[in-house]
């Protein structure tokens, strides 16, 4: 079981990893579609923290993902993961 402090430490890490994409991912875009992607992206921390309170060392994406299904960051996310992986 983590401690308070490990799991905000995950948790800050899985934000700041999905930002580092985030910013990668808008590079180019336009800005209709950059606002609709940061809104998405914002939906998906404020849910990350939100499983993280309630779930505690069981929290994971599979999680998130669930509660949020039709979020779009996590929607591309997922699709570029799996194009990344070798066949």
């Amino acid at each position: 079981m983590y401690r308070q402090e490990e799991q905000e430490v995950l948790l800050q890490t899985l934000i700041h990893t999905n930002e580092k994409l985030f910013l990668r991912a808008i590079d180019g875009m336009n800005e209709k579609d950059s606002a609709k992607l940061k809104d998405s992206f914002e939906e998906f921390k404020r849910v990350a923290r939100e499983v993280f309170q309630e779930y505690g060392d069981r929290a994971s994406i599979a999680i998130i993902r669930n509660t949020i299904p039709r979020n779009i960051w996590l929607s591309m996310l997922t699709d570029f993961l799996k194009n990344r992986r070798p066949s």
